[in-house]
């Protein structure tokens, strides 16, 4: 098993944003990263998991938690990297990133990382017509808990950031 380590506040200072593989991520990601350079701090990427022990099964043996962390690291990293580089090529300056992978709830996860952070961002994922309108659970999940300003942005519409 991997080592747990304390995630409370290791976005202090930064903008930190919360990467997965959906499209509004990569929104996020980019207006993120063009905060980050405007407020002159740097941005943590975060991909939070839930490890195998919240799974509801005897994982001992069955899950290699730590290629788990490795492979779901290089997702993260090849996501960042493809970002900053398209921003790159259109002008933008990128600030420093860091990539983090945590284990846990993605929102418990992200409010914890992001104590102390200049801006906490996301992605939103609706799913429908009616779901695309409301608030997402993560996106919620964030609004109501993080000790840090929040910005959710929507995949298809133009960051204004």
């Amino acid at each position: 098993m991997t080592e747990q380590f304390d995630v409370a506040g290791l976005g202090a200072g930064a903008v930190v944003v919360g990467v997965d593989a959906s499209p509004s991520a990569r929104v996020a990601l980019a207006a993120a990263l063009r905060e980050g350079e405007r407020r002159g701090v740097p941005v943590l990427a975060v991909t939070a998991f839930d490890p195998p022990d919240l799974w509801g099964l005897d994982s001992a043996g069955l899950v290699d938690v730590e290629l788990v962390e490795r492979e779901m690291r290089r997702v993260t990293t090849g996501i960042v990297d493809e970002v900053a580089r398209d921003l790159r090529a259109a002008g933008t300056v990128v600030p420093e990133v860091r990539v983090e992978v945590a284990p846990g709830p993605a929102v418990s996860t992200l409010c914890l990382v992001a104590r102390g952070a200049e801006l906490l961002v996301v992605g939103h994922r609706g799913r429908g017509a009616v779901a695309s309108r409301l608030i997402g659970s993560v996106g919620l999940g964030v609004v109501v808990h993080a000790t840090c300003p929040v910005l959710i942005m929507r995949a298809g519409v133009p960051a204004a950031v």
